[in-house]
Order: structure tokens, then C-alpha cells, then sequence
């Protein structure tokens, strides 16, 4: 739906007023402009305004759309304030420095057509004249107009995308702004940045998350391509492109050796991608964008079922102190628990990073890290599975959709795709666990690593070793016990180890 359909239903227009003057509105547009100073749209409206004074004509207003094209489909906030002002009447003539700045689609000269012959609106340019959309000569000649604006646009895009396919057989730069850890045009690595994006991927690899690596070069004072400071989406984007393999991406439909110096070799890019896979399957197991350490990993010792975090009660200084709790009931679940249990967030982290801390500080450490060494290719095989059984799982859903399964078929197909695809969850979490440990640096701490990790980083080490933090219910007629600064009584807590 072009964009004066759409203001059709928003806007009355008013019943022309013939004694009023004649009011003019100009309109500028420019698709593309490289260096955002306005230019363009400058100069097309200081000849719109010679045009003006020459017709006698009355500027009122002067709308702009600049770094916007008429063919994308895009909203254009200029053009939608024109479409108004001609239905409400507030103008009598529009003008432009040619009709393609109006419009670059027949559908919306249509639309625009349909507009200003309601509202009797003229329409002149500086270049293409008087535009008299009261007479079927001039709709003939602005719908021409337009068939050869648009088949002008289709076809200049024709050209650019067989250009762009051919520059990425080729294997050559296409153009663009200077990429992170190349020189200007993009074929010549820059050492200095490119150990940046070694760096970024082997902490990646070794359990870093991107939002850890970007607080670690903001620190040092590492500057993105534009002299901006890093975070999380910075960091991803730098560290997956193709092109730090050596490789020409082509709108993610094919990729071709490109003719540039690569910066990390093919089997650190495979590396890459299986610590891309683990940290996915990670993910969607215990939840992202977490902010507690424990959320998921505590439940309620009377029923089993998951604690939620509630905001709790008011501190002395009246901060709000946050709290594990049962839930009983869920809008759309109904009944999920029984409500019998609350304890407050504070204490419980403390113990279960104490316990988990002297935990891995004995024997139990260095045997994880010796269970987790040469397990990467296995981990490479059972990452290539998962990826096919979610697309079989996704291939019972159609051919059930399509009626090619009854229920039955489709729930025992069902079933049996998605217990494979669990039990291959727990064997690549069981794998990828370790590898949080392999970012901890030589000479430091596990204490040290862990006061110095992420919240991320943090939930990945207590997932090695624990498998969930069960909270008892507290015997109302035991006596008050203190743990550290808390009144919390130790014994009311359950951790059940992985190993």
C-alpha cells in the first residue's frame, strides 16, 4: 500500500476556500546523501524558491526528506506532512525540482494523483514544468513520468546487484566504510587492529562473552573503526565477519575466496563457529539475558518446582531486597507450585559461590580440566546432529501442517525428534562446560577469575559443577541462625552436585 493510501483513512480534507492566496509548499528529497550535510536538498530547494518568485507564488512551508529514497517503501516523514496539507487544504501548489523526487513507484503517483485532483492542488517543477493532474493529458503524462522513474530505479538496481555479484566472484572489496583491522580500501590487513580481532576470538573460544571482551578493550582504551567505545553487538559483529577468514560473503546466500589479506586462519574460523554453537546451546538451556546467578538453577525443596525472583521487602534504608520464592500459580499454567518457600537472594549466593569455589579449588578442578581436554571434535559431531535434528523436528511439523501425519503419527514422530534433541543437549552441555574454565589466565586465582568475570561467565562456572540449589523449607520452631552478616541458617539449603 503506497504512502497516501495510508493517509487517507487518517485525514478529512477541508472544502477549498477560492478567495485564499496562493500558498505553495516546496518538497526536496535526496536517496542518498554520503556526508549527511544536506547539500542535496539545499540546492533543489533554493531553485524551487527562484520558481516561486517567479509564479508569484506564496512559500508557506518547506518539507524535507533528505537520505531517503521514494522507491525503498520507506517511511518518508516529509512527504506524509505534503499528503496532509493537501487534504486539509492548507496549500494550493506543491513544488518539487522534478516529479522522480516526488515519487519514484507508479503506485504512489496513483495514490498522490487521487489527492491533489480531490483537493484541486496544483503541482509544478523546475525541471518536468507544470504538472496538470486535472486533465487526462496531464495524468497521462505523470503516470508516464512515472513508469520511466521506476523502471529507471529497477533498473539501475539490476546493474548494481550483478555488479556487486560480480565484484564478490571476483573476490574484491565492494566498497563501504573502513572495516576493523584493514587499511583504507579494505585489502591490506592493520596489524594493529588485527591482533585486536585475533584477540576477540580466541577469548571468545576460550569462554569469554562479547560483552566481557568489549568492557576488556574499553578498559585498555581500544577504539572501534569510528573512534566509539566497544559493547557486546560491537564486539559479535567484528568477530563473526567472514571476511576475517578470508572469505567475501554475498548477502548470506553464498561466500567466495576473497583477493584480501585474511587475519585468523580457517581452523581458528571452525573453532569460532563450534564456541558460537556451544554458547547457543548454553543459552537456550538455562535462558539468556539473566540477572541473577541462580535463576534456574534454584528450586523448591517442598514440590520441585522452579524458583522465581521476587522483589521482597524494604532494608532499613528502604532498598528493596530481592528474594527466591515458589510460585503457586501462573496465569496461563494454573497451578505450577505450591508457594511454600521464600529465601532471600543475598545469603543464598554467597554459600553456593562458596561452596562451589572451595569446590573447584581442591582435586576436583584439575580433574575437569583433564575431562574436558581433546573433546572438540566430538563436540564438532554432536553440534552437526543437533543441527539435523532440529531441522527433522521442524520437518514433522510441516508434513503434520501439510495433513501428511495424523495426530498420532505426528506426536510419536514428535516425541521421539525431541527426546534426541535433549539428549544431545546434555551431552554438548556436558562437553561445553569445561570450557569456561580455559579462559581463566595463567597465574591467577579461581577467586581472582571469578571477582574479575561477568555475571555470564560466572553462571557457566557454577553450571560445571552444580546441577541445581534445592531451598528446604525453614522449621519455624528452630532457632534463629546467623550466616555471616545474615540471619540464614546453611542447613536449609541442598546442593546437588554434577559430580
Amino acid at each position: 500500500m503506497g504512502e497516501t493510501t495510508r493517509m487517507k483513512s487518517q485525514i478529512k480534507p477541508t472544502i477549498e476556500n477560492k478567495d485564499r492566496p496562493n500558498r505553495a509548499a516546496i518538497y526536496v528529497r535526496i536517496s542518498r546523501d554520503r556526508v549527511g550535510a544536506g547539500l542535496g536538498v539545499e540546492r533543489q530547494e533554493d531553485d524551487c524558491r527562484v520558481l516561486a518568485k517567479q509564479m508569484g507564488l506564496e512559500v508557506v512551508r518547506v518539507l524535507v526528506d533528505n537520505d531517503i529514497s521514494a522507491y525503498s517503501g520507506k517511511k518518508r516523514p516529509g512527504y506524509m506532512e505534503l499528503l496532509r496539507m493537501i487534504q486539509s487544504g492548507e496549500i494550493d501548489t506543491v513544488i518539487a525540482y522534478h516529479t522522480d523526487r516526488l515519487h519514484r513507484r507508479l503506485r504512489d503517483l496513483l495514490d498522490y494523483t487521487d489527492v491533489v485532483e480531490k483537493a484541486g492542488t496544483k503541482t509544478i517543477t523546475v525541471k518536468a514544468g507544470d504538472i496538470d493532474l486535472s486533465t487526462s493529458q496531464g495524468i497521462t503524462f505523470a503516470q508516464l513520468s512515472g513508469v520511466i522513474a521506476e523502471s529507471f530505479v529497477r533498473t539501475n538496481t539490476e546493474k548494481l546487484q550483478r555488479a556487486k555479484l560480480q565484484a564478490a566472484q571476483s573476490g574484491l572489496y565492494r566498497g563501504g566504510q573502513r572495516p576493523f583491522g584493514w587499511d583504507d580500501g579494505a585489502m591490506v590487513v592493520r596489524e594493529s587492529e588485527a591482533a585486536i580481532v585475533r584477540e576477540m576470538t580466541e577469548r571468545f573460544i576460550a569462554g569469554d562473552s562479547w560483552r566481557t571482551i568489549g568492557r576488556i578493550l574499553n578498559e585498555r582504551g581500544v577504539k572501534t573503526t569510528h573512534g566509539k567505545m566497544w559493547n557486546a553487538v560491537k564486539v559479535r559483529n567484528v568477530t563473526i565477519r567472514p571476511r576475517n577468514t578470508g572469505l567475501l560473503d554475498h548477502n548470506g546466500l553464498a561466500q567466495y575466496e576473497a583477493q584480501w589479506e585474511a587475519i585468523i586462519d580457517r581452523e581458528t574460523w571452525s573453532q569460532l563457529q563450534t564456541a558460537i554453537e556451544v554458547s547457543r546451546s548454553l543459552h537456550t538451556q538455562r535462558g539468556p539475558g539473566r540477572r541473577y546467578l541462580l535463576k534456574g538453577f534454584a528450586f523448591c525443596g517442598l514440590c520441585g518446582n522452579e524458583l522465581n525472583i521476587y522483589s521482597g521487602h524494604r532494608d532499613m534504608k528502604g532498598i528493596y531486597i530481592p528474594s527466591f520464592g515458589c510460585r503457586s500459580d501462573d496465569e496461563e499454567r494454573g497451578k505450577i507450585g505450591c508457594g511454600g518457600v521464600r529465601r532471600a537472594v543475598a545469603p543464598l549466593d554467597d554459600l553456593v559461590i562458596e561452596s562451589v569455589l572451595y569446590r573447584l579449588e581442591t582435586d576436583e578442578l584439575a580433574k575437569l580440566i583433564d575431562a574436558g581436554e581433546g573433546e572438540a571434535p566430538r563436540l564438532r559431531v554432536l553440534l552437526n546432529e543437533r543441527r539435523s535434528q532440529g531441522i527433522r523436528l521442524q520437518e514433522v511439523l510441516t508434513l503434520y501442517s501439510r495433513g501428511d501425519l495424523d495426530f498420532v503419527e505426528y506426536s510419536s514422530a514428535k516425541t521421539q525428534a525431541q527426546s534426541r534433541l535433549d539428549e544431545l543437549d546434555n551431552q554438548i552441555s556436558s562437553i561445553s562446560r569445561h570450557s569456561v574454565l580455559s579462559s581463566i589466565p595463567l597465574g591467577v586465582t579461581l577467586r581472582e577469575a571469578w571477582d574479575a568475570g561477568d555475571l555470564e561467565w560466572r553462571r557457566q562456572l557454577v553450571a560445571l559443577v552444580v546441577d541445581r540449589v534445592v531451598v528446604l523449607r525453614r522449621d519455624p520452631h528452630a532457632p534463629r541462625s546467623r550466616y555471616k552478616q545474615w540471619i540464614f541458617n546453611p542447613s536449609d539449603v541442598r546442593i546437588e552436585w554434577r559430580a
